[in-house]
Parts: C-alpha cells; structure tokens; sequence
C-alpha cells in the first residue's frame, strides 16, 4: 500500500469514526444526562409547560409523594397564586411528580416547600449561607442561579456554577 492509499484510508477511517461517535452522542445525549439514577426522568412536556411558566421545574425527586399530591390537590392557591390546570394535566403531572417523587424521606418539609426538605437541604449543604443573599441568588429557590439546565429539569451537578 502506497503512502497515499494509507493516507486516504486514514482519512477515511477517521471521518467514519467521527460520524460514529456524533451518531452516537446524538441518540444517547438526552438520555445520559438523566441516566444518573433510574429515577432522573426528563420532565414531561406538560410539566415543563405548566410549572415551569411560572418557576424552575423542581425536580420531582426532591419533594417526597405525599407533598406533591398536596401541592397538586390545591394548585387554586399555589404558593399565593391560582395555578390550577384541567383536570387530566393535574392527573398526568400527579402520577409522574409522586412516581418519581423523593424515596429518601417521607416527611414533609413545612409548607411543602421543596428549599425546606431534607433532600434540597443534604444537596446544598455546601452552599454558604451568604450565597443566598447575593444579588444573582436571591432565593434558594431560584434554582436557575446556579444550575445552568434547570430550565430543561435536569440539575446535573457537573452544571452546577455558584454566583461569586
């Protein structure tokens, strides 16, 4: 073999295997990024739709079963609001927030406020407190500070940027 022949099939054999390994990150890129745990699911549209209009759409595994039927059973005072939605999306989005809902505790932070339970509190147990004060910050709940893919639901830690 000629070193042009050699050439060439490098060439090839490199440009296959750069469409094989892009084919390969396009199929699994959205699935990785959830494939963390069994239990890290895509939001469904409609949640996305519903809640996340309003606020970040927590992730259902940080509020255990029993705070997300609650919540869903009184959507007409939401936190203040009327966030009511008809009656097949409160029961699609019910069944998917208490399926995937925390299995770690089963107590419910008061006012089911996900920033109040024990899940939410071990994960940011880090955090310093003076992080929730700053101008960027303002709230533990504003989840989109610091989690780059919380618009999507996904709160993987390695998108995970602190405000300084």
């Amino acid at each position: 073999m000629d070193r042009l022949s050699r050439s060439h099939l490098s060439t090839r054999n490199v440009r296959n295997l750069a469409l094989t390994a892009t084919a390969f990150v396009l199929v699994t890129w959205p699935v990785a990024g959830f494939a963390d745990s069994a239990r890290r699911q895509p939001p469904p549209s409609n949640y996305i739709a519903e809640c996340a209009s309003c606020h970040a759409p927590f992730p259902a595994r940080m509020l255990p079963a029993a705070s997300w039927s609650a919540i869903m059973n009184t959507l007409n005072r939401h936190y203040g609001v009327d966030a009511s939605v008809d009656g097949a999306a409160a029961r699609e989005l019910t069944r998917w927030l208490t399926d995937i809902a925390s299995q770690r505790s089963a107590n419910r932070p008061p006012d089911d406020r996900l920033t109040l339970g024990a899940d939410f509190i071990r994960k940011h147990r880090e955090v310093p407190t003076t992080t929730w004060s700053k101008a960027a910050v303002k709230s533990p709940a504003n989840c989109a500070a610091c989690h780059g893919d919380a618009a999507e639901g996904a709160f993987r830690e390695r998108n995970v940027r602190i405000p300084r």
